[in-house]
């Protein structure tokens, strides 16, 4: 009858023990191992086996063992270690500094099987016997207990994300800039008149004059803008003060402009006396302003005019004593 070597207490990974015809049974906590046996463990596997004579053996991961007797004699039945071979020595005063280090690095937190190279294959590299397997650890049973103590909390995220949504990338339509293009800015409206014209009913008055201002506006400064276009004509921003467009009623002439701000300034003279039976008359004209690649949209600067009250002038006809010809003629010819 196979002699138990112990009982498998704990495992991680895959583990396997190899009977001699090589048979390989997983092993699982509870089952049985016995001596003859050789315990294998993959890349990530770990088992403890609580030993028939008492203690603890385990093995760390990508490791081999062969299970024998000696396995049970490496522990008394009374739990003490057993006498040293005639094999062994005592540890090196270089040995012991090893341990210490590897026992600091371990309380530091860092883990040796990760950050330390690989000790040597073979007997030599600790242990005889074993088919230059690893050798194996035997642990006293002392039923001892480890809280484990992070450092630092552990609980979920105590804040919002600041930017919760996945970004959404953009289209080359999307990402595309939008065209710049110059802007006009009308001001208020001004009036003009009928009244003040030579002809008016208020000739001696100035109300034939208006002056007023619009703005010019363009995303990448004033200093883009090129031109202005007021009915068709168009005329250069550095030559533009001094310039005057006859309209269908009066002229407007161009008196200012402030390149920091964009204000145009201007005035109107009303020339002519407006049409006024299809509503209210008013003198319109159009601007527009370019950078040279874009132009605005077209807007309306509205000059109203004021219609004149109506002058009626008398009329007189005469025709000869005794004439029986008829009498003919026109009032409203000379009524302004």
């Amino acid at each position: 009858m196979a002699t138990l070597i112990g009982v498998v207490s704990q495992v991680v990974g895959e583990v396997f023990a190899v009977a001699g015809d090589g048979m390989r049974r997983p092993l699982v906590e509870g089952d049985r191992v016995f001596a003859g046996e050789q315990l294998v463990t993959g890349a990530g596997g770990a088992v403890a086996i609580a030993l028939a004579g008492g203690g603890e053996l385990t093995l760390g991961r990508d490791s081999s063992l062969m299970l024998d007797t000696q396995v049970l004699a490496g522990m008394r039945g009374d739990g003490a270690a057993a006498p040293e071979s005639a094999g062994q020595t005592a540890p090196s005063d270089k040995d012991l500094t090893d341990v210490e280090q590897l026992q600091a690095a371990i309380e530091a937190g860092v883990d040796p099987t990760v950050a330390l190279a690989a000790t040597a294959a073979g007997p030599g590299s600790g242990g005889a016997g074993g088919g230059g397997g690893h050798s194996f650890v035997l642990l006293g049973e002392t039923a001892g207990a480890l809280e484990p103590v992070i450092g630092f909390p552990t609980e979920g995220l105590g804040f919002v994300p600041e930017f919760p949504d996945p970004d959404i990338e953009q289209t080359n339509e999307q990402a595309a800039e939008e065209p710049v293009i110059p802007q006009i800015i009308l001001g208020e409206r001004q009036s003009v008149s009928e009244s003040a014209l030579a002809t008016g009913s208020n000739a001696d008055s100035d109300g034939e004059f208006a002056s007023g201002t619009f703005q010019l506006a363009h995303a990448g400064g004033l200093s883009v803008l090129q031109s202005l276009t007021i009915n068709d004509v168009t005329v250069s921003i550095v030559s533009l003060v001094g310039v005057s467009f006859v309209g269908e009623h009066g002229i407007l002439t161009i008196t200012g402009y402030d390149g920091s701000t964009g204000v145009v300034s201007y005035s109107y003279e009303l020339t002519s006396p407006a049409n006024s039976s299809t509503g209210n008359p008013s003198g319109i004209f159009t601007l527009s302003a370019s950078d040279g690649t874009q132009s605005s949209t077209p807007a309306n600067l509205v000059i109203e005019i004021f219609d004149d009250v109506p002058n009626a002038v008398d009329d007189s006809h005469s025709i000869a004593e005794d004439t029986l010809a008829p009498i003919s003629g026109n009032v409203l010819s000379n009524d302004l």
